[in-house]
């Protein structure tokens, strides 16, 4: 049977050990926030630019579609 100094030896050993377990799963937490941040902020950032893109080629299909209404009315465009 172990004594009171050893069962609270091993206690402490173990509380330590759990400690230290936390602290490791609280930095990975941490990690795993600024990550998540970073996707968000790309995903922000890509999505600007798909509307400008898609604005983009909006206006340059109603630029070609005018373009080929003038041709037609110059009987270059069929």
């Amino acid at each position: 049977m172990e004594s009171f100094a050893e069962l609270a030896e091993n206690t402490m050993e173990k509380a330590n050990s759990q400690a230290e377990s936390l602290e490791q799963i609280g930095q990975g937490i941490e990690q795993l926030s600024g990550v998540v941040q970073g996707n968000a902020a790309s995903s922000e950032e890509n999505t600007a630019i798909s509307i400008n893109l898609a604005e983009g080629a909006a206006k340059m299909q109603d630029a070609c579609k005018a373009s080929c209404g003038y041709m037609r009315r110059k009987r270059k465009c069929t």
